[in-house]
């Protein structure tokens, strides 16, 4: 029987190092480290050579030595591992090594949903309405799951996620989506209950009653479904502003909040009508837990002229990541074999999971300072009713001392000092073009060449033009809606029928050549692979260990240096970089 109250720290020692066991595992490499947790990818062994990839949470060191974060990482532990269901992640075993808990889970393939959609945008193929919908269908019947899950003692669990958003929504290969990371996670019958006032979370995805650190139910998790829908069927943010303090005035405001149909015409009524249940600000006016939401989309789904399942979402993905993912299981089995580096391993497997885990760190006090400041300030500045701006004070008081509260219990009193102003951060907005180098121009005003970044562009609606020689201009619309927001638009230039094309010059600062490197005449990419794996070097510039992926170089001959001292590997090698193209070597030793 494994209690999470008071937990003793284990002090036998072991090692966590790349190639070293953990109890029936091997480990691979460290691909990720949270503030509390690191994710390990490893191989479990078995009978007559089996193996099979796993994924191990390991708590830091440093927490192992705090029995409260021992117990938090515990209880996540429990509770994940009653969960069985085909969207949420499944949990395989829990154990001590060298002084830490960790806990090994299932290996998923795949991409989070905020890297799906940044790949859509990047590519110009944006995710389309029903596929996803499917995903948050899925999202919402695993988190219906965990709502609903009984006990042994068949009473209910009770448990809230707390921390849904796109980054704990992995979509993999087989285009199943998977709830995964609960360790913000809270049951009623936890050994390690969170004191209310206690905020725990991405804001951004927060309900009401969860950023005013009220008590939290299944239906806080619906509200976080229910802006994810909105995002990602908008295709626009949720929030006006990104920055803390507006989203909380907005969230927690008397104003209207946003509508999907009215955002984007392109929503059906029916589905905005979902999607505006789920976020309603009022509890009760909300679906009761996810498995209401899942049936909702469900029914919307079967109005749509053609059924969209996972194998709808497999391919899109596919159209997005398919040679990414195939050179993915490359780089794996080269690491179980020795040919590549934990470290090369690690920048090759592309996204990190998220590692987030309970509690409430040093940044995150800084943060809420800042928060505090920003929107005592912004309250000050705006004539507001009596009645909001006591609502806001309110919400904000509690913000704070839900924040500040592990902080302060062993003191008498923490005192918050605010500044008369808080300048507010610029806009930024990046260009990118494909092929790279064409000319920008924004609102009929010249900004230089592609890729650039403006952090100058004022609120509203602009327009962005590119223009190369022997291509089809192209321009979009894109709209600025306040100060902090971050967004990257990519403009395609077709090449004009008949037309010779001539490679678009990239607008490098000018260099003296050096040994090994060729004057630029546009950009190509280089891939890379050589067994064993080397250290590559151009000139005095390390591009990094192999394989590499698609490394941009200035198009020309190139002389690279390769180095495995524990091979004995020291040659170097030509390539030739064609601009616009991707040159692909292998190399053996």
């Amino acid at each position: 029987m494994l209690l999470c109250g008071a937990v003793a720290r284990p002090t036998n020692t072991g090692d966590w190092t790349s190639g070293s066991r953990v109890a029936r595992y091997s480990l691979l490499a460290k691909i990720a480290t949270g503030g509390m947790a690191e994710i390990w990818l490893a191989d479990q062994a078995g009978l007559q050579g089996f193996q099979k990839l796993v994924v191990i949470k390991r708590i830091l060191e440093s927490y192992s030595k705090n029995p409260d974060f021992v117990a938090m990482f515990l209880d996540e532990a429990r509770i994940a591992a009653q969960l069985n269901h085909p969207n949420v992640v499944q949990i395989f075993d829990l154990g001590e090594h060298g002084g830490a808990y960790y806990i090994a889970m299932e290996y998923l393939p795949g991409e989070n949903l905020s890297t799906v959609v940044r790949g859509g945008i990047k590519k110009e193929k944006p995710l389309p309405l029903a596929i996803a919908v499917r995903i948050m269908s899925g999202a919402a019947a695993g988190l219906g799951h965990a709502h609903n899950k009984v006990g042994g003692d068949g009473k209910k669990l009770d448990v809230v996620h707390r921390d849904v958003s796109p980054q704990n929504l992995i979509i993999t290969l087989d285009g199943n989506v998977k709830v995964v990371d609960f360790g913000v996670a809270r049951a009623a019958n936890r050994a390690t209950q969170t004191t209310d006032g206690n905020i725990k979370g991405k804001i951004a995805y927060m309900s009401p009653e969860q950023a005013s650190a009220a008590v939290v139910d299944s239906r806080s998790d619906v509200f976080a479904l229910g802006v994810i829908l909105f995002e990602v069927t908008t295709g626009c943010r949720f929030y006006d502003s990104r920055e803390m303090p507006h989203m909380i005035a907005q969230l927690c405001g008397a104003g209207p909040l946003p509508v999907a149909m009215e955002k984007n015409p392109r929503v059906p009524e029916a589905l905005s009508s979902i999607i505006s249940k789920a976020l309603s600000r009022d509890p009760a006016g909300r679906y009761a837990s996810g498995a209401e939401l899942h049936q909702a989309l469900e029914g919307w789904l079967h109005t749509q002229p053609e059924t969209v399942g996972p194998g709808a979402v497999e391919a899109y993905l596919r159209e997005l990541f398919g040679e990414q993912w195939g050179k993915r299981a490359e780089f794996i089995e080269s690491a179980r074999s020795g040919l590549l580096t934990p470290s090369g391993l690690r920048k090759n497997l592309g996204q990190e999971p998220d590692v987030s885990m309970p509690g409430n760190t040093s940044p995150e006090l800084a943060a809420a300072r800042k928060e505090a400041e920003a929107l005592v300030a912004a309250a000050a500045a705006k004539p507001v009713s009596l009645k909001m701006f006591v609502g806001l004070g309110v919400v904000l008081v509690a913000v704070i001392a839900g924040l500040l509260w592990f902080a302060s219990r062993e003191t008498t009193a923490v005192v918050v000092e605010l500044p008369q102003q808080v300048p507010a951060k610029p806009s930024l907005l990046r260009i990118e073009t494909d092929p790279e180098g064409a000319s920008l121009f924004v609102d009929g005003i010249a900004r230089g060449n592609a890729p650039a970044e403006l952090i100058d562009l004022v609120a509203g609606e602009h327009e962005v033009v590119a223009k190369a020689a022997g291509r089809v201009t192209a321009s979009k619309k894109v709209t600025i809606h306040g100060p902090g927001e971050r967004a990257t638009l990519m403009l395609t230039l077709a090449a004009e029928p008949g037309a010779v094309v001539v490679p678009v010059p990239v607008a490098d600062p000018p260099t003296p050549p050096r040994a090994g490197r060729a004057e630029a005449k546009g950009r190509g990419k280089l891939t890379l692979q050589t067994t064993p794996w080397t250290e590559v070097f151009l000139g005095g510039r390390r591009l990094g260990e192999s394989p590499l992926l698609e490394v941009p170089l200035p198009a020309g001959k190139h002389t690279l240096r390769l180095v495995n001292p524990e091979a004995g590997v020291k040659t170097s090698v030509e390539v030739e970089i064609v601009a616009n193209r991707t040159t692909i070597k292998k190399l053996k030793f």
